[in-house]
C-alpha cells in the first residue's frame, strides 16, 4: 500500500507540470514553445486563456495562464529587500506588485514562493466570482527553485515530515507547505489542473518588472 501511494503521489506531482508541446500541432519535444505562442488575452475576463492548439483560433475557456516572479535587492545582505509580481494582463485589475513584509526573511526565493500562492488566491476569487468556470491553471515562472519545488520535491519532503537527507528543516517549509496545501484544495475540492511551466527569464519579464519595482 506504502508503494502504491507513493506511486499515485509521483504521477500527481508529474501533472503540476506544463508541457507546452502538448499544444503543438504535432509533438515535438525538442522545440521551445513561448508562452506568447499560446496565451489569448480575454479583454472582457481581464486574464490570459489558453489555445487548445498552437496556431489554433481556439481556447480553452475554463483556462488560466498568470506569469509570477519574485525578486531581492542586496539578495543575502543586510540591506535585502524583496517583492512579487503576479501578470495577469497589461490592463488587468488583478496583477499585484507587492514586498516581502518586513517581518519575513528577505530573500529570492520567499518571494518566489509568494508570487505563486499570492497567483492562487487571486485565482480562488476568480473562481469564487465565476462559480467554479476554472478548470486548468498554469502559474509560468522563471524559478526552477519554485517548479521543481512543487511538482519533484514536495512529496518526498512531506513523507520526511519537511526535513532534509541532512537532518534540517527544508528551507521555507512555512510558504512551501501553504502552497502545497493551496494546490491540492484546488485539485480536489474545485477539480482544477493546476500546473507550473519554467520558460527562460526572457520570456518572464512583465512579472520580474512588477517584482522588481515592490522590492524598490
Amino acid at each position: 500500500m506504502i508503494n502504491l501511494l507513493s506511486t499515485v503521489q509521483i504521477m500527481s506531482l508529474a501533472s503540476r507540470v506544463f508541457r507546452p508541446q502538448s499544444l503543438l500541432p504535432y509533438y515535438d519535444r525538442n522545440r521551445d514553445v513561448n508562452p506568447n505562442d499560446v496565451a489569448c488575452y480575454d479583454r472582457y475576463l481581464k486574464h490570459y486563456t489558453m489555445l487548445t492548439k498552437l496556431g489554433s483560433d481556439y481556447v480553452q475557456p475554463q483556462s488560466i495562464m498568470v506569469f509570477i516572479d519574485g525578486a531581492c535587492l542586496d539578495n543575502g545582505g543586510p540591506n535585502a529587500r524583496a517583492g512579487y509580481g503576479v501578470y495577469f494582463g497589461d490592463d488587468s485589475p488583478h496583477s499585484l506588485s507587492r514586498a516581502v513584509r518586513a517581518h519575513e526573511r528577505q530573500t529570492s526565493q520567499r518571494a518566489e514562493l509568494r508570487s505563486a500562492l499570492a497567483a492562487l488566491y487571486q485565482i480562488r476569487r476568480l473562481i469564487d466570482f465565476r462559480n467554479g468556470n476554472i478548470k486548468k491553471i498554469v502559474l509560468v515562472t522563471d524559478s526552477a527553485y519554485v517548479a521543481r519545488s512543487m511538482s519533484e520535491y514536495v512529496v518526498k519532503w512531506r513523507d520526511n515530515n519537511y526535513m532534509s537527507a541532512r537532518g534540517f528543516e527544508v528551507v521555507n517549509r512555512d510558504l512551501i507547505e501553504l502552497l502545497d496545501n493551496e494546490i491540492v484544495d484546488l485539485e480536489e475540492d474545485d477539480d482544477c489542473v493546476v500546473q507550473f511551466w519554467k520558460v527562460p527569464r526572457a520570456w518572464n519579464t512583465d512579472a520580474d518588472s512588477l517584482a522588481k519595482d515592490a522590492a524598490e
